[in-house]
């Protein structure tokens, strides 16, 4: 409006709204947590695949994309939704797709490119978490008992490690979902595997990613691990030992005043810390709030971090669970798998590829996504 106009009109609107005659529009109520938690949740559907899946990428030859199934963040994904309700339809495609013969094979076992006998502990343990939550049973998924697998991981000191050519990447956040996936699955942990996670705990209360530091290096705590950890002792009726008590503490004291936890990814870090400590009882609704204020126009979230503005699959689907006021153990729910859709599509391949010297027929063979 010209100033001459908003001039004209402030002395008659000015009496009009002193005497309660007129008012002016209010803001925008801010979404609340479990509004926010809904849109997340329908922006994270939309983000998946056909398949139901997380399509990552990596340089290839001449720096070209390769596209593969990220089937970590694609379980990810799928916590969120069991967690947040709803999505049925697409989290039943997933499911899919995440047991499918390829799926088990190539995440947890490295097929083709490892061993004959490889495992890995962390994609075993979180898939077979998954297969249970939802309601489906992990001792037969493509064939292949994954709480078996899982256990033949398991050392003598109670630790999980992988069995590969490229060595061992088993860690803290794998264990703890070792924990979950045997609970849910209705099974007692071993007091061994037990241990072997709360022997790794730093003095200060909090747990770090790896077992051990490197040598020479301080037990360094995270308070994503910290948090997932709580998780898993809860599930096992821990909350109140001392261990999950100190842990918690820990935790809590790494607690923002605006709620928020610090990480290289905030979002993500205080998701994975709030969803452990709502675990063993404590308040988070100052972290759900937060996590409110870091929601996007179109209902994703951004990683809270930088300058990075856009909304974030994988800051969304780890933060997801405690913006909604849940845990992983407690988003446990049954839902049917649903067919994936056959999706036409059009393979382009260099001139050079093939070279044509008469009629042939080509197969081309693809995973889920």
């Amino acid at each position: 409006m010209p100033a001459v106009q908003l001039r004209r009109l402030l002395p008659v609107a000015l009496p009009l709204l002193a005497a309660g005659l007129v008012s002016l529009p209010a803001p925008a109520a801010a979404a609340t947590p479990d509004e926010a938690s809904a849109t997340a949740a329908t922006w994270l559907a939309d983000a998946l695949s056909d398949a139901g899946t997380v399509v990552g990428s990596f340089p290839g030859p001449d720096d070209t994309p390769v596209a593969f199934t990220d089937y970590g963040r694609t379980l990810d994904s799928a916590i969120a939704l069991l967690a947040a309700g709803g999505h049925d339809d697409v989290l039943g495609v997933t499911l899919t797709s995440v047991t499918s013969s390829d799926a088990v094979a190539g995440y947890t076992q490295g097929v083709p490119f490892d061993a004959d006998d490889a495992a890995y502990a962390g994609a075993t343990a979180k898939l077979a978490f998954v297969v249970e939550a939802a309601g489906l049973d992990a001792t037969d998924v493509a064939d292949v008992d994954l709480l078996a697998q899982l256990l033949t991981l398991v050392t003598p000191e109670g630790r999980l490690e992988d069995r590969s050519d490229f060595g061992d990447f088993a860690n803290l956040y794998g264990h703890a979902f070792a924990l979950l996936a045997l609970d849910t699955a209705g099974r007692t942990p071993s007091d061994a595997l037990v241990q072997g996670l709360l022997a790794a705990q730093c003095a200060d209360g909090s747990f770090p990613q790896e077992y051990e530091p490197e040598s020479g290096q301080p037990c360094d705590g995270q308070v994503d691990a910290t948090g997932l950890v709580l998780q898993a002792l809860a599930a096992l009726d821990l909350s109140a030992s001392a261990d999950a008590v100190q842990a918690r503490d820990w935790l809590i004291a790494q607690r923002r005043a605006d709620g928020s936890f610090p990480g290289e990814v905030p979002v993500n870090s205080t998701g994975y810390a709030a969803a452990g400590l709502l675990a063993v009882g404590s308040d988070i609704a100052s972290s759900r709030t937060w996590l409110t204020t870091q929601q996007n126009a179109d209902g994703g979230l951004r990683r809270g971090a930088g300058t990075s503005t856009s909304s974030d699959l994988f800051a969304t689907a780890q933060a997801l669970p405690a913006l909604d006021g849940s845990t992983f153990a407690g988003a446990a729910r049954t839902v049917a798998l649903q067919p994936v859709p056959c999706i036409a599509t059009t393979v382009v391949l260099p001139v050079s590829t093939i070279t044509a010297t008469g009629a042939a027929t080509v197969q081309v063979r693809g995973g889920s996504g």
